[in-house]
This record gives structure tokens, C-alpha cells and sequence, in this order.
């Protein structure tokens, strides 16, 4: 005779999993090189991830600001992959020979002045000028005195 599982049973395990799927962003075990801070993981609904790619190793960021400030203390080439404020899409920042250089050449970045705890909202890029005004709306208390900025302006502050 097979046991009855009541579906009350159940229920702390739905619990859990509907928390698990709206609360804050879940950090990974790995910590940004620049700032030590945890690395947050990709949701079903945005991307956290930042990259940087020099002489053929890969590093992990929390925000595009500690790749961009380790990036200036750098030697050679490199490549950083930078999330933006949509799901899938990415900004590609290079410096080749020394020239830096952005794609798409529409991307644009949010900065706000603030703690370093929320530098993945704070420091993002932007697919486009366009995209500044919605993100900051989706994030009114972090980003109340939020500036976009160019590339270049935006480098400037790396450090």
C-alpha cells in the first residue's frame, strides 16, 4: 500500500522556492578581484556577470567600474564583457594598442555616487541613452541623483 502524502507537506518547500525566485540577488562563491566583494549570479530576469579577458585569462568582477580600475593598472590588450540593463545583451569594451573602444558605440553608463554594495546597480552600462531613463526608474532610491555618462567620462573615474 503506497503512503499518502498530504500536500500540506509540501508547502514549506513552495515557500522556499518562491523566496528563493524574488529575493535580492544571489552571490556566487567567487569574489571581485578589485574589491573583494562577492560576485552576484545572473537571474532568469538580468545579467550581473562582468568579464575581463587579458594575455588569454578570464577574470570575474562584480561591477564594471572594479574591471574598468583594475583594467588601468593593466599591461597589453584586454577585453571586458559587461552586462547591461537587458537580459542577453552585453557592452564589449577593448583596449587594443592602447585605444579604447566600446560596442555598440551606443553604449552609455549609469554612475551614482554611493556604497560600493550596490555597485551592480550604481556602475552599469546601458545599451543605449535611451535605456537611462527606464533603468533609473526601475531603481528610484539607488539611482535618484544617477548621471549617464560616456565611455570616456565614465573611464575617467576608474581611477
Amino acid at each position: 500500500m503506497k503512503p499518502k502524502i498530504s500536500i500540506l507537506a509540501f508547502i514549506p518547500f513552495l515557500v522556499f522556492l518562491l523566496a528563493s525566485a524574488f529575493s535580492a540577488p544571489r552571490v556566487d562563491d567567487q569574489k571581485c578581484l578589485f574589491c573583494q566583494m562577492p560576485i552576484l549570479k545572473d537571474t532568469a530576469t538580468i545579467d550581473y556577470r562582468i568579464s575581463l579577458t587579458s594575455r588569454g585569462k578570464t577574470t570575474a568582477y562584480r561591477c564594471v567600474l572594479c574591471a574598468l580600475a583594475d583594467a588601468k593598472d593593466r599591461k597589453g590588450d584586454l577585453t571586458i564583457v559587461a552586462a547591461t540593463q537587458m537580459k542577453g545583451r552585453s557592452v564589449q569594451i577593448s583596449r587594443v594598442a592602447g585605444k579604447w573602444s566600446v560596442s555598440p558605440e551606443t553604449a552609455v553608463f549609469v554612475y551614482a555616487e554611493g556604497d560600493h554594495q550596490q555597485c551592480e546597480t550604481r556602475y552599469r552600462a546601458l545599451t543605449s541613452s535611451e535605456a537611462f531613463k527606464a533603468y533609473t526608474a526601475s531603481h528610484p532610491k539607488v539611482l535618484q541623483n544617477a548621471k549617464l555618462l560616456t565611455f570616456a567620462q565614465f573611464l575617467k573615474l576608474a581611477g
